[in-house]
């Protein structure tokens, strides 16, 4: 009876943990931020949105000229003959900012502001969609 149970949590224990795996990505790549001021736009990449995975953006390794504290992050779709379309602004602590599963289409962030210095770099930054 013992052995039933024991067998019983193990079995759910390994189905709660792979139920709390993140979605898997469609895309990804690594890349770094160096001596960037506010209003400097990452290069595009395009999300053909055959997932449901959430858009991010990971920075590490957080420096600015002065003392680091946060950097502002938005994420922006680029619109042809058009304004480009926003998708909200986040305050990034040197981790992880999400935006949720977006339509298809070429996107970009863009560096808004930072607390403290005039440059801001970052030596891994990791964009997932």
């Amino acid at each position: 009876m013992k052995r039933k149970i024991v067998a019983s949590l193990a079995g759910g224990v390994l189905l709660a943990g792979l139920a709390a795996l993140p979605a898997q990505a469609e895309n990804s790549r690594t890349s770094y931020i160096s001596w960037w001021q506010p209003g400097k736009e990452s290069s595009r990449w395009w999300d053909n949105n055959n997932d449901s995975a959430s858009t991010t953006v990971a920075l590490n390794g957080c420096d600015t000229t002065g003392h680091f504290s946060w950097a502002s992050l938005s994420l922006w779709r680029d619109v042809s003959l058009s304004p480009d379309r926003g998708y909200g602004g986040r305050t990034n602590y040197c981790g992880a900012s999400e935006w949720g599963d977006v339509t298809a289409g070429s996107y970009y962030f863009k560096l808004d502001g930072f607390a403290d210095g005039d440059a801001f770099n970052a030596s891994t930054v990791n964009i997932y969609w």
